[in-house]
């Protein structure tokens, strides 16, 4: 008798936060190369230092070019000519943006260029690109922060002038009045670069006086201004990117991996009838994990509803004989004849036995499913399986001690196709297991002097081993039913509890477990008549 467990209700799994700990791992390793990026911006001082003395050199150059000029053209002897000199070094000053002063040592300011004002640096937002309304002012200096978070500063003392006089006490003025040439870099008024450089106006060997040249607003700051601005704007291009690709994968890796992990966490917390997510439409590793999971889950529902079943069999089959021994035993003190007193005690002899035999049978069928797992498949030739089965079958005088494939006559079994090896993958011992319990079971129902049919056939796909007997055959009705468990259906002749109803359940078992097949069937004649029971098995050859 089987009982069906009570079907559970499906477990909702809780679908998890979209950011996970994947997440985060996920957006910490893309942003590595956001963090790389930003570090590359503190190099931009090399770049800065890099232009910054290319233009020193070439405003050294330019200076030195304006004192030669100047001590030719400028200067007779002492006298200087304002007139030539102011021609001369207005072309200058509008073409490159700068100041120029020629000062005689202890004379002061010879003459100078109109002021350039030492402007600060040209503003990185373009104005007509500005927006207009409180919005666009928001949005502008909020720009404008972000672009002074990423400046590249230099620690410059700043620019010490503020009167005519003041040019007098520059660095660059004593050291050009003592013949050196000069270079200084300041800061402006407004944070901007300033350069100056001096050189000394000589007449013969003869220091007549000094061209200083100060510029400010050079091409560095627009230049570095721009380079500045386009790596600001690919590092927000960047940081987007990456926090969107970031969040994607996570949707699409970390949200069906932690679905899948609840689904996990909810099995091992014993809840039965847990939903594993279906994604095998994915074509990726996560849809065969979901697919793995979900045959497992399967596996494991049919292991559990099996071993209820088991269970209630066992219970029921137990309490037969315990209700049997029962009744004896409250029975046996009224009982007076010596007689009935010896029947009470061999129907519990028997009951006993027959309890024996069940547990150890149960025991058996409780540990095959883990020692079937352990087991490893290997190519196996049936002869060395059915041929020491069959010869210890036969009558005694008719065994050979070897194993005959020639000798038939003389025997309860006979057989065909074992004249050659028949490879199957297999575990040898199971597979005797199995075979011995469909020959002594084929034996048992056969009639006296009618030999049993073994036949071995064999195909490029399978082994098929038929085991045939001349019994009265299996009812139509129960030929589904022979490998329950506890099933038993034997012989008028037979003992009742001789047999616990589990070996052809364990032979289905045993089948299954190495990828084969078994089922019953009757053997009909022309007439429809029934003329015995047939079980049929198939394995699997070796791979080639």
């Amino acid at each position: 008798m089987s009982h069906s467990p009570v079907p559970a209700v499906p477990t909702e799994i809780i679908a998890p936060r979209p950011l996970s700990r994947l997440t985060y791992k996920i957006m910490s390793f893309n942003l590595l190369a956001v963090v790389i990026l930003v570090i590359g911006i503190a190099y931009l001082d090399r770049y800065r230092e890099g232009l910054t003395n290319a233009e020193m050199e070439t405003l050294s150059a330019e200076t030195q070019l304006y004192a030669a000029v100047l001590g030719e053209s400028a200067f007779a002897g002492t006298a200087f000519n304002k007139t030539t000199a102011d021609i001369f070094l207005e072309s200058f000053v509008e073409q490159k943006r700068q100041q120029i002063h020629v000062i005689a040592p202890g004379r002061g300011i010879l003459t100078e260029t109109k002021s350039i004002g030492l402007a600060g640096p040209t503003d990185l937002v373009e104005r007509e690109n500005r927006l207009p309304g409180a919005v666009g002012s928001f949005v502008e200096n909020s720009f404008a922060k972000l672009v002074d978070v990423f400046a590249v500063r230099f620690n410059l003392p700043a620019y010490p002038v503020n009167s005519s006089e003041d040019y007098m006490a520059l660095p660059d003025i004593v050291d050009a009045a003592d013949g050196n040439i000069s270079l200084s870099a300041w800061k402006g008024r407004n944070g901007d670069l300033v350069l100056s450089s001096s050189a000394p106006i000589k007449k013969g060997k003869d220091i007549v006086g000094v061209v200083l040249v100060t510029r400010s607003n050079t091409a560095i700051e627009s230049t570095f201004a721009n380079t500045r601005l386009d790596i600001l704007k690919l590092f927000l291009i960047a940081l987007t990117v990456t926090i969107s690709l970031s969040l994607y994968i996570s949707g699409v890796v970390g949200h069906p991996l932690r679905q899948l992990a609840s689904a996990a966490e909810a099995i091992r917390e014993g809840k039965r009838g847990v939903v594993i997510p279906d994604l095998s439409d994915r074509d990726d590793e996560i849809g065969e994990l979901s697919i793995a999971m979900r045959q497992m889950t399967k596996a494991l529902s049919e292991r559990l509803d099996s071993i209820d079943r088991f269970a209630a069999d066992v219970a029921h089959e137990l309490k037969n004989p315990l209700t049997s021994m029962r009744s004896a035993v409250e029975t046996l003190p009224r009982v007076k004849a010596e007689n009935d007193r010896q029947r009470l005690g061999d129907i519990i002899l028997h009951d006993l036995q027959r309890m024996d035999r069940l547990i150890t049978d149960i025991s058996q069928a409780s540990r095959l499913d883990t020692e079937l797992f352990r087991d490893v498949l290997t190519p196996v030739d049936l002869r060395d399986v059915l041929l020491p089965m069959i010869d210890s079958h036969r009558k005694p005088l008719d065994r050979t001690g070897t194993a005959d494939t020639g000798r038939q006559e003389g025997n309860n079994i006979l057989f065909s196709g074992l004249g050659a090896p028949v490879m199957v993958m297999g575990n040898a011992q199971r597979l005797a297991q199995v075979f011995q319990n469909l020959i002594s079971n084929a034996l048992s129902f056969s009639p006296e002097n009618h030999p049993i049919q073994i036949r071995v056939e064999q195909t490029t796909d399978s082994v098929k081993v038929t085991v045939e007997d001349d019994g009265p055959g299996i009812p139509e009705s129960k030929l589904g039913k022979v490998f329950e468990r506890f099933y038993s259906e034997r012989p008028a002749a037979e003992a009742f509890g001789t047999h616990s109803g589990l070996g052809l359940s364990i032979a289905k078992q045993i089948m299954d477990s190495h990828g084969g097949t078994i089922h019953a069937e009757n053997r009909i004649d022309e007439n429809n008549k029934v003329m015995g029971a047939r079980f049929v098995t198939r394995l699997k050859p070796p791979r080639s």
